[in-house]
């Protein structure tokens, strides 16, 4: 049971407080075997002393290897010693179908792939793995696949994947909007082994995304990714189901955030996207005619407002053509020194890069109008200044140097 405890806490795992208990004080203080305040899990806390009992064990059986000088071993433990040990965990939290075997086999593939491979591959000749995809819920056994596909071959992918088309398809099993995430990443990834029944996955995708679009289930941001996540399939049907119902992302959207305006300029581009592959001449629901939208482009920020904000609004007005570009600067340029104040690194950071990767000729317009918001920031916003956006910080010319 010490070489279990050894095992388990050098991937991350632990001991139940009944095996913890039967290991006896004693030997608990010898390995420093603890447990957070409030937790169902005791390991050992120095990962030294988990090689130390494990290289102790494995020389034992004869089985150590090493290399360099004797008096500086460098010790490597087999898969077979760790996979041994680690198997009977792995065996048990199939059998309850619980969601921490995931996070078991996550901390040993980071421990190593190759142990990640071998404890799989037992699992899945002892009948357990087959057993714990039975109970899991779908989602469980899709993010299972998503993040040790590598490692748990094919034979685990195949049943895995027809397991959660037969249980979302027969039984038609609904999901959250976390759930389908993960569900459609899935089989993104699986797609030769989805393509059979694509007939039947599409009508669920279209029931359960429908649904979910309908209620304004999760953040307008999940809602958003579940698009984009239908939309890589590239099937006619889920194009026209984001053509048509892309406007339902914006329910419940906070006016009160900077990302409100680039997400109002993502659902559109997402909406073009689909449009441009069914062929449609016009959209036949505008996002910019949505009353939510309308408000958004109606109301111009507070006067506290950072900067950041400021060049959003103007971005997602020039994005619908409610004006040029240039106008809008020409009016709201005055503002940037005052919203400079209440903008940081970080935000500043992130508007001009968000602006450049949506319209790069006219970032270098911003910077280049002679603005004194940059430099100016923290001073009197009321003082005039000659330096450019872009030539706040200025430097010899090389040839001056020259000297």
């Amino acid at each position: 049971m010490v070489a279990t405890a050894a095992a388990c806490s050098l991937v991350g795992g632990g001991l139940s407080r009944g095996e913890a208990d039967g290991l006896g004080p004693e030997i608990r203080d010898r390995i420093a075997l603890e447990s957070k305040p409030g937790g169902d899990r005791w390991r050992i806390a120095s990962q030294d002393t988990c090689r130390n009992i494990l290289l102790a064990r494995q020389t034992g059986a004869g089985k150590g290897r090493t290399s360099g000088a004797q008096d500086h071993l460098i010790f490597q433990f087999d898969d077979d010693t760790m996979a041994t040990l680690l198997l009977p965990r792995v065996i048990e939290l199939c059998e309850d179908g619980a969601p921490d075997l995931i996070v078991l086999l996550r901390g040993i593939r980071l421990y190593r792939n190759a142990t990640c491979a071998e404890v799989a591959e037992r699992a899945w000749a002892a009948g357990a793995m087959k057993k714990w995809i039975r109970k899991a819920k779908p989602a469980d056994v899709a993010t299972l696949l998503t993040s040790l596909k590598v490692w748990l071959g094919n034979k685990v992918i195949n049943y895995a994947v027809k397991s959660i088309l037969k249980r979302l398809v027969e039984r038609n099993e609904s999901c959250d909007i976390r759930d389908i995430l993960i569900i459609l990443r899935c089989m993104q990834a699986n797609l030769s082994e989805v393509t059979p029944q694509w007939p039947e996955v599409l009508e669920w995708i279209q029931t359960q995304v429908s649904n979910l679009l309908a209620v304004a289930a999760g953040a307008p941001e999940q809602r958003l990714a579940m698009l984009r996540s239908i939309h890589r399939f590239a099937d006619p049907a889920l194009q026209r189901l984001i053509a048509e119902h892309a406007i339902d992302v914006l329910t419940g959207i906070e006016h009160a955030r900077v990302d409100a305006y680039s997400l109002v300029r993502q659902v559109r581009s997402l909406q073009y996207r689909a449009e441009r592959i069914l062929k449609w001449e016009q959209s036949h629901v505008p996002v910019d005619q949505e009353e939510s939208v309308q408000r958004l482009m109606r109301t111009e920020p507070s006067k506290l407002a950072g900067f950041h904000q400021i060049l959003a609004w103007l971005s997602l007005l020039h994005y619908f053509r409610q004006a040029d570009w240039k106008s809008l600067l020409d009016e709201h340029e005055p503002r940037f020194v005052l919203a400079m104040r209440f903008t940081t690194a970080q935000d500043f950071s992130r508007a001009i890069n968000d602006l450049r990767s949506q319209f790069h000729p006219y970032t270098n317009l911003l910077l280049t109008r002679g603005s004194p918001a940059i430099h100016e920031s923290g001073s009197n916003p009321t003082a005039p200044s000659s330096k450019p956006f872009g030539r706040s910080c200025t430097r010899p010319h090389r040839s001056r140097l020259r000297t």
